[in-house]
């Protein structure tokens, strides 16, 4: 006998229309819907492309770390520093060309373009000045560099980084995610697997380095001939262009963006030079190895604000807020922060030896603190980026007026106050970093307020205007 469901189930069939789905099937089906359509977002192929990296980097120092010693190490360490200082220059600009190009949905630049092309070759014809300039002033022994080759080395790196930053711009502003992750994964293969081989060929610390230089050339050639191709050089104007930027208004677009780097330089590292100034060589090791595991955090979501700012800046262009955008992100940065603040918990000891060597071990006791400031300062940037994306530059502010009250703090009180520890300075970097982001939530929270009110105001409005529902009368 059929069962009153069974038959309305093969009528519909039988009718051409989806059959109804069981509640059982439907607390399954849901699931694993939002799954897949999570693991397809963008937002997470782009952060699992960074993180990717990110390990690269790991493996990176870890391995160097151990064959070279600490002396050899320790230029590596000043050849990175370097190399990320040069592109952090360009990281301004990158940002700004992710927002503009999600906002205006276009690929093809006049502005873009010449960017592209001739601050290359002007970076290019000055490269020599500049490490002339730099033998001569020898700068590399000022920095702490024991080779004089090194620096003049990285520096080539200088006229690659400004086109890398830009085109990485544009394929994030387009949410190109084929694009995002062979830029940032080919640049690390060739900077792992290519020092691993120079090294074991005996090339020493000067074939690494070129290895380097090698590893920005190909995150930028392998998006270059696809992008160059868009962002065709063309008369300012031509009929069925959108219309370009003006030059003034690009620099000044990047201008917040470069707060918010130098910002972040400052409020993640400074505590590292202070404790150089003012502590032991000893004490200061163990702060610059805490800090090593708040750079992991914070770049670990810094592929997050990569995503974030393109998609709410194009969310906004379409009439939106960008909250829904923004909900990803968000999950993200939770997975992260719970998984590094579990394995500080569960395992301290195993993540100083496996990272920093045994002799670091002392250090456990400063990483609670080093987690707290690195997840506070973290949520604060990507609030900043969500409220740039939507034309709000209020959140960079903010954080660039706490770099002189943390800095400021830490000077006082290290030489001021008796008997103050490295434990101390970190104590003072959370309390400055969670008021930060008090801060910043309570500037996210007004702005969110005024929004819902001035939409109520302009549905009262229609209303008054006649402007009713569909079906009231």
């Amino acid at each position: 006998m059929t069962t009153p469901s069974r038959l309305s189930h093969e009528t519909a069939s039988a009718a051409g229309e989806t059959p109804l789905t069981t509640p059982w099937s439907e607390s399954v089906n849901k699931p694993l819907m939002m799954l897949r359509s999570f693991a397809g977002n963008p937002a997470f192929l782009i952060f699992v492309a960074y993180n990717l990296a990110n390990l690269g980097n790991l493996i990176f120092n870890m391995l160097f770390s151990r064959w070279m010693g600490p002396s050899l190490f320790g230029d590596l360490a000043v050849v990175l520093t370097v190399k990320l200082s040069l592109v952090s220059i360009f990281i301004a600009v990158q940002m700004a060309v992710s927002r503009m190009v999600a906002a205006s949905g276009h690929r093809s630049n006049h502005l873009l373009a010449r960017l592209h092309f001739y601050g290359f070759c002007f970076l290019t014809l000055a490269l020599p000045i500049l490490i002339a300039l730099a033998v001569m002033v020898d700068l590399g022994g000022h920095i702490g560099l024991a080779n004089p080759h090194l620096l003049p080395m990285i520096l080539i790196i200088f006229p690659i980084a400004l086109p890398l930053c830009l085109l990485r711009g544009v394929v994030q502003g387009l949410m190109d995610v084929t694009g995002v992750m062979l830029s940032v994964g080919l640049e690390m293969a060739v900077r792992l697997i290519g020092a691993i081989l120079v090294w074991k060929l005996g090339g020493g610390i000067e074939g690494i380095t070129l290895v380097i230089v090698a590893s920005v050339l190909a995150g930028w050639a392998v998006i270059a001939p696809r992008q160059q191709a868009r962002l065709s050089i063309r008369k300012p104007g031509q009929q069925g262009q959108p219309a370009d930027v003006r030059l003034s208004a690009f620099v000044f677009a990047c201008l917040p963006f470069a707060v918010l780097q130098f910002s972040q330089v400052v409020l993640l590292d400074a505590e590292v030079f202070v404790a150089k100034m003012a502590f032991s060589a000893v004490d200061a090791g163990y702060l610059a190895a805490t800090s090593l595991f708040q750079r992991i955090e914070f770049y670990a979501c810094f592929g997050l604000a990569s995503v974030l700012l393109p998609s709410v800046s194009a969310a906004v262009a379409r009439g939106e807020t960008g909250l829904r955008q923004a909900i990803p992100i968000i999950i993200l940065f939770l997975m992260v922060t719970v998984t590094i603040f579990a394995a500080i918990w569960i395992m301290p000891d195993t993540l100083i030896t496996l990272l920093v060597g045994e002799a670091f071990l002392p250090a456990r006791e400063l990483l609670p603190l080093a987690a707290a400031s690195a997840s506070a300062f973290t949520l604060s940037f990507l609030i900043a980026t969500f409220m740039a994306g939507q034309g709000n530059y209020a959140g960079i502010w903010m954080i660039a007026a706490c770099v002189p009250v943390q800095l400021g703090t830490f000077l006082l009180a290290t030489f001021h106050i008796p008997f103050f520890h490295v434990f101390d300075l970190l104590a003072i970097k959370v309390t400055c970093q969670v008021m930060l982001l008090i801060g910043m939530a309570l500037l996210i929270f007004k702005n969110g307020y005024k929004a819902h009110k001035k939409d109520i105001n302009r549905q009262s409005l229609k209303l008054k205007k006649g402007d009713y529902p569909h079906g009231s009368s």
